[in-house]
């Protein structure tokens, strides 16, 4: 029995069309000879048929409803599916529930204002991250957290960017409660996403320092992160001018 409308809404909807274990985007943009494309998967969790992957004798409804499906993408579905022993009904509701917390802190982080960061110490500067414990160390655990990026030119480089920057948001938001497992998994994903960055010419930079932060007529000083994606070729550039 497919999945009825109101379950598929809840599932694309709390997920934010993100794959609930990669967060990758689970539509491609349009191009000038072909639609946008829809790579989502509603896979079940408890398998549909018997033979299937976790199966087990259970109520059609719920079977094919909101509960028992999980939004993947095609190389999560296949994984999960061939893996079943890996990827057990227990670990993929945990999964699917931690992520559709991480949407909808993502978007309630942008109903939030008034806070206002006074900068880093003067002549700071930030170092250069090259992996996701790296990004982790600076943003874990702190009270406030700046992302920006230079100017970005092509459809490669905004991906890039909005998932990294992105990601780096929502890690240091849910950091002091997601616990060790979740750090863990943290680390692998902006790893991940450190790498697509630079492959798409894109160099991640951050600090960590005591800044002081306003909130209206508040003023104390916290702990904060300053992140920002630099595009690699202007340094490149650059160095060969000095050179």
């Amino acid at each position: 029995m497919p999945i009825s409308d109101p379950d598929r809404k809840l599932l694309w909807g709390k997920a934010a069309n993100r794959c609930a274990i990669c967060q990758t985007p689970l539509s491609r943009p349009g191009t000038s000879h072909d639609p946008e494309a829809v790579i989502g998967v509603e896979a079940h969790i408890v398998g549909a048929r018997p033979g299937s992957a976790r199966h087990r004798e259970v109520d059609a409804d719920w079977r094919d409803g909101y509960k028992n499906r999980i939004l993947l993408c095609p190389n999560h579905h296949v994984q999960i599916d061939r893996q079943p022993h890996e990827w057990s009904e227990a670990r993929l509701v945990e999964l699917k529930h931690r992520h559709e917390d991480l949407m909808r802190r993502r978007t309630a982080h942008g109903q939030r204002s008034g806070i206002v960061l006074e900068g880093p110490p003067a002549g700071t500067q930030m170092g250069w991250l090259i992996s996701g414990k790296e990004v982790l160390d600076v943003i874990g655990g702190t009270l406030a957290f700046q992302v920006t990026h230079d100017e970005l030119e092509d459809e490669a480089e905004r991906v890039s960017a909005a998932d990294l920057l992105q990601a780096a948001n929502d890690w240091g938001d849910i950091y002091d409660d997601i616990g060790p497992a979740g750090h863990i998994d943290a680390e692998a994903q902006l790893d991940e996403l450190v790498k697509a960055a630079l492959e798409s010419g894109l160099m991640f930079y951050g600090i960590r320092c005591e800044t002081t932060v306003r909130i209206g007529e508040f003023r104390e000083r916290w702990p904060a992160a300053y992140l920002h994606l630099r595009r690699a070729a202007p340094l490149v550039q650059q160095a060969r001018e000095a050179a």
